[in-house]
């Protein structure tokens, strides 16, 4: 039984353009490069004509969360338009803590610090508040369990506290050990059981003390949303 081979009107997207063809009412030209088709309707010539297919009523369009209210600020994802915002990210490194506080009645608000302290580093930060107020002067942070006093962990820490005056963020590095001398942190670590076989005094505790505003000329918060601190503490575990 023979058989009819329909083959439509069909070239490239360049040449039905160039040509600008009248394609009758209901026939079709396909784009060979493209796998467009259009449908002619016997006086809109090819290049007005829109692409073929199955279409219905456009569709209301979509919400859009608000703009960003800083710099640098991500979209979060949620189930509902509700529950999309704008957040400033917060970046996470390995065996990095980094604490920022601003500057409050008396001191430095630890107690109200943006703390970001990875589990490889170490939990629970506590304070130690001056003069019966919520501004603390210290704050200890127990280590990661793996650090005891046969694994004696190695640390660098850096301090950077806002200079308002100067209108410019300064560098200090903290001193382990103690130290009297003005405008420096002393860092110290005590372990938090007995010296045993069992635990050889882990958990470790970082104690950094002498944080005093009195210490740093001219501090004062970046008064910036969201940069509103004044201080940042970065301690790194090298090992």
């Amino acid at each position: 039984m023979g058989y009819i081979q329909i083959q439509f009107r069909r070239d490239t997207s360049a040449n039905w353009n160039s040509k600008n063809v009248l394609l009758a009412s209901g026939e079709m030209g396909i784009e060979l490069d493209t796998q467009q088709f259009k449908i002619g309707d016997g006086h809109t010539r090819w290049v007005s004509l829109p692409y073929g297919g199955l279409r219905g009523a456009q569709g209301p369009a979509g919400l859009m969360p608000p703009p960003p209210s800083a710099i640098g600020q991500v979209l979060t994802s949620g189930p509902t338009l509700s529950t999309i915002s704008w957040q400033s990210p917060i970046i996470s490194l390995p065996n990095v803590a980094i604490i920022k506080a601003a500057k409050s009645a008396v001191n430095f608000n630890l107690q109200g610090a943006i703390v970001n302290i990875p589990e490889s580093f170490g939990n629970q930060l506590s304070y130690t508040p001056i003069n019966g107020t919520t501004d603390a002067s210290s704050f200890s942070i127990n280590l990661n369990s793996k650090y005891n006093m046969l694994n004696i962990p190695i640390i660098i820490g850096t301090i950077a506290y806002w200079d308002k005056i100067s209108n410019k963020l300064v560098y200090l590095q903290i001193k382990f050990g103690n130290s009297t001398t003005t405008n420096s942190i002393r860092a110290t670590i005590n372990p938090s059981t007995a010296l045993s076989s069992a635990t050889y005094g882990s958990p470790l505790v970082l104690k950094l003390d002498g944080i005093s505003a009195n210490s740093f000329s001219g501090v004062d918060n970046i008064s910036v949303h969201p940069l509103n601190y004044a201080i940042v503490i970065s301690l790194n575990l090298i090992n």
